[in-house]
């Protein structure tokens, strides 16, 4: 499955939170080779990030990781507490250290991309949409099998109280039984 692909219904959102025009021209140029379909909304501070989440919508985020007087770090813990079923790519030039790259993984980023490296683009973001969907389908399963538990649960419970309740009157019968057992003794 190839969700840059298959997307046919509606455009790919994307949301690219980069400050700099010419790495904006290179990742859409990238961006336009594998994806047929797709809408970019491209900002450069946290307020238009912030809004832009709210109101545009986007499939995926693509983000530096340095922006002036923001960070993508900082963008991504809010992706995080907002949307966290969003993918959020980092594409950037500043990641080199290995560690802080993993770091990003960690705290909830869907991949990252050096800017050298954006020939791989689509590839990167065709993975974090896939783990998305996955990710999407596995939590509609869980809710799938917890609303069985539930409904089991509930069924069990009634079964319990029938099952108390035919213990209580085969009990009365008994006691009416044993009552008529000691007259007849009589």
């Amino acid at each position: 499955m190839n969700p840059l692909e298959t997307n046919n219904q509606h455009p790919l959102r994307i949301l690219l939170l980069e400050d700099l025009n010419e790495d904006i021209k290179l990742i859409e140029r990238e961006i336009k080779k594998t994806i047929p379909d797709y809408k970019l909304h491209v900002v450069k501070n946290q307020d238009d990030f912030e809004e832009a989440l709210n109101n545009f919508k986007p499939n995926l985020i693509l983000s530096d990781y340095l922006l002036p007087r923001f960070r993508g770090s900082d963008a991504l813990t809010i992706v995080q507490s907002q949307a966290p079923q969003i993918p959020f790519v980092f594409v950037t030039g500043t990641i080199d250290d290995e560690e802080m790259a993993a770091q990003t993984i960690i705290d909830g980023a869907s991949g990252f991309l050096l800017k050298r490296n954006l020939g791989r683009l689509s590839d990167v973001m065709n993975q974090a949409l896939e783990l998305a969907a996955k990710q999407h389908k596995d939590e509609q399963q869980l809710s799938q099998l917890q609303n069985q538990v539930e409904q089991q649960t509930h069924e069990l419970v009634q079964y319990k109280k029938n099952l108390l309740a035919m213990h209580k009157q085969l009990e009365a019968l008994q006691t009416q039984l044993n009552a008529k057992q000691d007259a007849a003794d009589e």
